[in-house]
């Protein structure tokens, strides 16, 4: 299973920051090689941080081809920009931790430990101490 991540923001909205600090904690190295299932390979997010201005819609889309499930997370854009670097680290995990698993539960992934994965990424989640308190 891997879990893969990248943004779509504006150079000051210094989301690559907090994005690097959990490539520090290995959240890519730490679904690699695990066994869910053959039904889903791969969990792609795209961080959204873009001017209020714009209008986005957010993109969620499993590829049952190549088994992978893309999703859009937006971040507040004020936040990022002149929030403080632990507001900022929270916010994206905490946008992370509270959006990625009811969006995969959604889909019925046939040969794909949905709750089992969840219970691994939240559990993975919250020992990053990224969050302040958890919900």
């Amino acid at each position: 299973m891997k879990v893969r991540y990248t943004s779509d923001s504006v150079a000051w909205a210094n989301v690559d920051e907090p994005m690097y600090r959990l490539d520090d904690l290995h959240l890519r190295k730490a679904f690699d090689g695990e066994q869910y299932g053959a039904g889903l390979s791969e969990i792609y997010v795209v961080f959204m941080c873009r001017t209020p201005d714009l209008k986005f819609k957010q993109r969620i889309r499993l590829d049952r081809k190549d088994l992978v499930l893309y999703m859009d997370i937006f971040l507040d854009y004020h936040l990022m920009v002149k929030g403080p670097t632990e507001r900022r680290y929270d916010h994206l995990a905490r946008k992370l931790y509270d959006e990625l698993p009811p969006i995969l539960a959604k889909y019925k992934i046939k040969d794909f430990d949905t709750e089992r994965f969840i219970a691994d990424f939240r559990r993975f989640m919250e020992g990053t101490c990224m969050m302040k308190h958890i919900k």
